[in-house]
């Protein structure tokens, strides 16, 4: 189990009796699997218009509609991260992300990390 999952763990050990809290905790990793699909679908996206057309305007449109779609799921990441750290300190835990949530680019890291841990201690 990695590091981001056990901290998890310790805060979800902590809340286990209220299912809201919980919810908080659920919403977190799930905002966290929504980032990473958005950005990677965003990228195929961008890839596959690059050869379905040839209106550079269309195109840059076409990459500002993404853009928006994946900074509001970041958007909604960061907040779910800091709702999490602040939920640790109220129970006395380690904090589950501990980085700086004005770090756009580190929350996003944090975020593939989480997806990765989960995705390593599936059942196989």
């Amino acid at each position: 189990m990695g590091k981001i999952k056990e901290r998890i763990n310790a805060l979800l050990e902590k809340i286990k009796d209220d299912p809201d809290l919980v919810s908080l905790v659920r919403d977190m990793v799930d905002s966290c699997a929504n980032y990473v699909d958005t950005v990677v679908n965003m990228e195929n996206m961008i890839n596959i218009y690059r050869f379905r057309t040839e209106d550079p305007a269309e195109f840059g449109i076409m990459v500002q509609r993404l853009d928006q779609t994946r900074r509001f799921v970041h958007n909604s990441v960061i907040s779910n991260v800091r709702i999490i750290d602040r939920l640790c300190k109220l129970n006395n835990v380690e904090l589950v992300y501990g980085g700086s949530d004005e770090d756009r680019l580190a929350v996003a890291e944090f975020a593939k990390k989480v997806v990765d841990e989960f995705f390593e201690d599936r059942k196989k």
